[in-house]
């Protein structure tokens, strides 16, 4: 079934996955030392992040990702205080289908 998917949707798909992996993996080890109140706040995004993302994203091509690729990607998000989480993935799900 995999087999027939494009290798540019693979790519892409794959770079998500790599993405949200990495934000989540982070954000886990952070939020166990987080209030309860401050893990809600860090859920929403503003306009500025989503923008930040769209902008981070923009610099790299889907189809030629790589793992480093993936991890400075990952290290611009935390450096701009953007957090794993449905929100997040949602603005990078956005961001890759503007970039088709």
């Amino acid at each position: 079934m995999i087999s027939s998917i494009s290798k540019p949707k693979v790519n892409k798909l794959l770079l998500i996955c790599m993405l949200l992996f990495l934000t989540k993996a982070m954000v886990f080890c952070q939020d166990s030392q987080k209030p309860a109140q401050q893990k809600e706040k860090d859920k929403t995004l503003t306009s500025s992040q989503v923008a930040t993302i769209k902008t981070i994203l923009s610099k790299y091509d889907a189809s030629k990702l790589t793992a480093t690729d993936a991890k400075a990607i990952h290290e611009k998000f935390r450096e701009a205080g953007i957090h794993a989480g449905p929100e997040t993935r949602d603005a990078i799900t956005a961001a890759e289908a503007r970039g088709k």
